[in-house]
């Protein structure tokens, strides 16, 4: 089980903390990248919606008399083979584009996205702002081993004060470990977690391997 660096608010080295099992999997880029078409498949949504010849305005009545006028037979001015028609096997909006994917591959490839991050991984103790002030989240953040970039700070619950800290920091998202994201994961330059969230992970991944 490998170890990383614990750090607290101030930036000063507190000693180690072991890693989750689940930091020890292997990366599969194809399985990460099922992933990743899965949950852009989710967000998808069926706009466009088409009518057919029964939900059409109009067509009640027979356009011409059935024999005799030298036109082929017509029922319905609703027909698809009349402009303004309905139309054959249009799209609905009722579809899903869903992709299947099981929840034990889902997890393995979240877990994987964040392994792809680990090389600068920073793990701090505990945040705890007491005063909501962009300028104290800014304060610890300069005293961490972060580069710049993206950054995602990852824990199990925060206070309010400390969330409204980090809130206004355009570069940083500031979320809990239930509400991780595959997306979110890859386009973040660098994670931070605090003790706690490392914990909670090896709680809710304990199988993945």
């Amino acid at each position: 089980m490998s170890k990383t660096t614990l750090y607290n608010q101030k930036g000063e080295k507190k000693g180690e903390v072991e890693l989750p099992a689940c930091f020890g999997v292997k990366v599969d880029d194809k399985l990460v990248s099922r992933y990743i078409r899965y949950l852009l498949e989710k967000k998808r949504e069926a706009v466009a919606n088409t009518k057919d010849r029964g939900l059409v305005s109009g067509g009640g009545k027979k356009p011409w008399r059935q024999k005799g006028t030298g036109n082929a037979r017509a029922g319905s001015s609703r027909s698809p083979l009349w402009r303004g028609g309905g139309v054959t096997f249009g799209p609905k909006s009722i579809q899903t584009y869903e992709p299947k994917m099981n929840l034990k591959e889902r997890q393995k490839a979240l877990i994987m996205s964040m392994v792809s991050k680990s090389k600068d991984l920073v793990v701090v103790d505990k945040f705890d702002i007491k005063d909501p002030r962009t300028k104290n989240a800014l304060n610890i953040l300069n005293k961490l081993p972060v580069k710049e970039g993206s950054l995602m700070v990852i824990c199990p619950e925060f206070s309010d004060a400390t969330y409204l800290s980090f809130r206004n920091l355009p570069f940083v998202n500031f979320t809990k470990v239930g509400n991780l994201n595959a997306l979110d994961i890859l386009k973040t330059d660098q994670l931070i977690f605090d003790q706690p969230a490392i914990k909670e992970m090896a709680k809710i991944y304990p199988n993945v391997k």
